[in-house]
Formats: C-alpha cells, sequence, structure tokens
C-alpha cells in the first residue's frame, strides 16, 4: 500500500472515529437534559444540585441571580404544590455540540392556587423550549422560555382572548423523524433570516415568504388558520403596526436533522395599538425560542414560544 493511500485511510478512520463520538456526546448531552426534567417533576430537588454546576445561570430569570439553583428548586416546589400529577411531556431533543434544545410540555391538574387563580382542576399542556449548556458532568447554563400566556388561560387567571396554539397536534408532530435534506449551515442562514424578518424585518411582502416558507408551511402557534403563511403576514403586520425601532439578535442556532432552533430577542418601541393595548411610547423588550423543520431549503413547520406576558408586563396590562 502507498504512502499516499494509508494518509488517505488514516484520515478517513479519523473522521469515522470522530464522528462517531461527536453522536455518542451528543446523546449523553441529551440524557442529561432530559434527566433534568424528570428530576424536576418529581421534586428530587438534592438530585438537581448534582446535575447543575455550581456557577449555574438561568438566563430566564429575572435580573440573572446569582443563585440561579436555589430558584430552580423553589419553582419546582412552586409547580408541584400547585399541579397534581405534574410533568414534563419532553418531545423532541436537538443536540450540537455542546448545547441542547429541548421542546417539552408542561402538564398537570391545576388543583391549588397559583398565579393569584384558586384551583379549576383543568389539566393543563402549556409548550416550552430551552437551550442547555453542557460539560461532561454537569449542566452549565440554560436559556428558557415557557408559554406563560396559554398557562395561565388553562387555569383562568387570564381572559381567552386570542386562540390558544394547537398543543396536543403540537406535541405529536415535533416527534416525527425526518433526515437532514439541507446542509447545516444553510439551514441556520435559513433560520438566522427568517427570525429577525418576522420580528424586525418585512414579512409584509408575499414573495418574501413565498420564497422562504413552504406552501404547506405549518406554525403550530397559529390554531387553525388555513392559510398559515397569510396568518404570518398578518400577525408580522400587527407586530408592524404596534412596534418601530426593532432590532432583533439571535443569540444562537442549534441544528441537528432537519430542525433548527433560535432562541432571541427582539428589541422595539410601543408607538401603535398591540393587542388590544394603545400606544405607551415605552422601549420593550420580548425574548422567544424558535425551532424550525426545514426541507429542501424551505421552512415547513414552525414551533415558536414568545414571552409575551413578560411583554404585556412591560406595556403595563398584566
Amino acid at each position: 500500500m502507498t504512502f499516499a493511500r494509508r494518509s488517505i485511510l488514516l484520515i478517513a478512520l479519523t473522521c469515522v472515529v470522530s464522528s462517531t463520538f461527536a453522536h455518542e456526546q451528543s446523546e449523553h448531552n441529551k440524557i442529561a437534559v432530559w434527566t433534568f426534567y424528570e428530576v424536576f417533576a418529581k421534586g428530587n430537588l438534592n438530585d438537581l444540585d448534582d446535575m447543575l454546576s455550581p456557577e449555574f445561570v438561568d438566563h430566564g430569570l429575572l435580573g440573572q441571580p446569582s443563585d440561579s439553583r436555589a430558584l430552580i428548586k423553589q419553582r419546582a416546589t412552586a409547580l408541584r404544590q400547585a399541579f397534581t400529577r405534574f410533568g414534563f411531556d419532553v418531545r423532541r431533543l436537538i443536540a450540537e455540540g455542546d448545547q441542547v434544545v429541548v421542546f417539552y410540555l408542561t402538564t398537570g391538574k391545576h388543583d391549588r392556587p397559583f398565579m393569584g387563580a384558586t384551583a379549576t382542576g383543568n389539566a393543563i399542556s402549556a409548550p416550552g423550549i430551552a437551550l442547555w449548556t453542557v460539560t461532561p458532568t454537569e449542566l452549565r447554563e440554560v436559556w428558557e422560555l415557557n408559554d406563560e400566556m396559554t398557562l395561565r388561560r388553562q387555569i383562568g387567571a387570564l381572559a381567552n382572548e386570542e386562540p390558544k396554539p394547537d398543543t396536543k397536534k403540537m406535541a405529536n408532530s415535533i416527534t416525527r423523524e425526518g433526515r437532514a435534506s439541507t446542509p447545516i449551515d444553510e439551514m441556520k442562514q435559513i433560520a438566522q433570516w427568517a427570525v429577525e424578518d418576522r420580528w424586525a424585518g418585512g414579512l409584509n411582502a408575499a414573495a418574501a415568504v413565498d420564497e422562504m416558507y413552504d406552501a404547506k408551511y405549518e406554525n403550530h402557534a397559529f390554531g387553525g388558520a388555513k392559510d398559515m403563511r397569510a396568518a404570518l403576514r398578518e400577525r408580522s403586520r400587527q407586530w408592524r403596526d404596534g412596534f418601530t425601532q426593532l432590532t432583533c439578535e439571535v443569540i444562537d442556532l442549534v441544528a441537528e436533522g432537519e430542525y433548527v432552533a433560535a432562541p432571541w430577542t427582539v428589541v422595539g418601541t410601543h408607538s401603535g395599538a398591540y393587542g388590544g393595548v394603545a400606544a405607551t411610547g415605552k422601549r420593550v423588550t420580548m425574548s422567544g425560542h424558535t425551532i424550525y423543520r426545514v426541507r429542501q431549503s424551505r421552512i415547513v413547520e414552525e414551533w415558536t414560544v414568545t414571552d409575551e406576558a413578560g411583554l404585556r408586563w412591560q406595556l403595563g396590562a398584566l
């Protein structure tokens, strides 16, 4: 065997070993994140200390507290007290490198007061998306967003003024597997453009939407809309009518298979009516997490969770 051929075989073997290790590491990280939600739901608070780094930071907690682990435990206790049969229905895990994105439904039965609402006995099923950074031994940080508005509606803590996401349909669809038909880097670029155009750009143009989104595009936050692309344009128009001087930052992009996840923040000035709230002139920030399913370079499906409750609080409407 010639030296050149041996070198080619060695390089190929190295690539295979590297790819196998990366896959195994991704699977390990997925298990670590999935286990966290199992432990959280069961209320095994001492075990959380073993899973979370001493320097663990939850970027979704107000003010980036110095002891995120303590507040995680407080949140677990409060939820378990308010909801019987409390748990997380983990529907999708997307891993790349040391990052894992998880899509889940928070479930349970509302048997004690919560968020100012007396016990209703209602079943809850509220979506959430989180981006975790995982080390070989610990969970280091998380950007997590739960659909508080849906939860409030389900327990009667908020008037049901908007269509609720079809969480049952959302849960069924996110589990569908698919082999990537679009290169990872291209999927990330598509996701970057889609988020920025949706929240700070101009998706009012039918051509722009039709180019980026498939004709059978499905958005699970739009309820039973017949034409999802038209609904997307209308939601974008309503957003731009309410807010100006918009800037959008995509915090990160994580992709696996046909799925790409993007946590983001948008900042704007409330200069027009939005969601029944007259213009306040306030400069506000809203966070969100979006998972896109991309096939043949077009977005075919979307799951988005936004901090609508936090936005309304900033506007004085909650």
